[in-house]
């Protein structure tokens, strides 16, 4: 039976507040979350890797090679990625991201959650994102099946949730791929200052054709293998 939401956002609160506290690699490779085959697993973003600037480097340029995916486009530097994880993700309560580890310990990607406090006690994928190639097969689907169950496992949420530009086909149909159903579509609009641009929903009162969209993808349960597409 699902935990009531209040229960879900203690739970998501004093968990992700852990891992976010780690600070020695022995304890970080305990915490990780391993693939059923042991090929590869999800390390949580902790404040060890704060000062890992080869690390910080990494992740910006993945970040920059994809930036097309993303509704918020800026210039990438290892501080901005080191402001990044340490004010919006290790600061922020319902936040937690992991890194996709290649086994032994070769960082190929990231992906996490978002508004872990969500009102109706969903829990939202997000940073979806595969930066090396890699020779394990179908590395992120993977990853989001392993951290879906564990989100599962850890907190029963009332089901989970994603959202897609809607430029983003091949994003889209990886989505599909999970089993997720295809929602709302939600129209953005492009604001920009200086380097930064964000594509934010639309003003109720703005009717112009949008530049361009979310599609909001959702899931009740990753534990059954029958809801994925092969």
């Amino acid at each position: 039976m699902a935990r009531n939401i209040a229960e879900i956002h203690a739970r998501v609160r004093r968990e992700f507040d852990r891992l976010k506290a780690i600070s020695d690699p022995d304890t970080l490779a305990r915490e990780s979350i391993a693939f059923a085959d042991g090929t590869a697993a999800l390390a949580p973003v902790c404040q060890l890797h704060v000062a890992d600037d080869d690390l910080l480097d990494q992740m910006g340029r993945w970040r920059q090679n994809n930036m097309q995916y993303f509704a918020t486009r800026f210039p990438i530097t290892v501080e901005g990625t080191r402001m990044w994880v340490r004010d919006y993700v290790l600061a922020t309560p319902d936040r937690m991201l992991f890194l996709v580890i290649e086994r032994p310990n070769r960082p190929i990607g990231y992906m996490g959650f978002a508004r872990g406090f969500h009102k109706a006690g969903a829990m939202e994928q997000v940073n979806n994102l595969r930066g090396e190639k890699s020779s394990i097969s179908r590395p992120m689907f993977r990853a989001h099946v392993a951290i879906g169950r564990w989100a599962e496992r850890m907190f029963r949420p009332r089901g989970f949730f994603a959202h897609v530009l809607g430029d983003n086909e091949r994003g889209i149909e990886f989505h599909l791929g999970l089993g997720m159903n295809r929602g709302r579509t939600i129209p953005l609009r492009k604001k920009q200052n200086g380097d930064f641009i964000a594509l934010v929903p639309c003003d109720p009162n703005d009717t112009a054709p949008p530049d361009n969209t979310f599609v909001r993808m959702t899931k009740f349960s990753f534990s059954n293998p029958a809801t994925y597409a092969s």
